[in-house]
């Protein structure tokens, strides 16, 4: 799927996109961790809620990492392991991405092939 960048995300910034797995609708993001890009899904994997709350900001400076705003959980960028809170071990699911034309394409697993859902 492909997720537009109307303009280069700042560090710390994300774009929000939706999918759809069968009948459940869910959104994934793409996070500008500094100098690259990464794909997560936007759940948690302790109580599989939103990250974000529904804001759309999933960073935390102070720590320079993903943070749950449910639980203050907080993952490594790079792996999304979480690294402190309830799901200490556990794992966002992660995203294959590849920038190009402008954008950024993302391979989420298992999706249905049907024209994505932009927020």
């Amino acid at each position: 799927m492909f997720v537009p960048e109307t303009r280069p995300l700042a560090p710390g910034a994300a774009r929000v996109f939706r999918f759809r797995r069968g009948r459940a609708r869910l959104e994934g993001f793409v996070l500008q961790t500094g100098e690259r890009l990464v794909a997560y899904a936007n759940e948690c994997p302790h109580w599989h809620v939103d990250l974000d709350l529904g804001d759309g900001e999933f960073w935390d400076e102070a720590a320079g990492r993903i943070l749950c705003k449910n639980h203050a959980a907080l993952f490594h960028p790079d792996t999304g392991v979480c690294e402190v809170g309830p799901c200490v071990g556990l794992s966002l699911e992660a995203f294959p991405l590849e920038e190009a034309d402008g954008g950024s394409w993302v391979s989420v697993p298992d999706a249905d092939p049907d024209e994505p859902e932009q927020p």
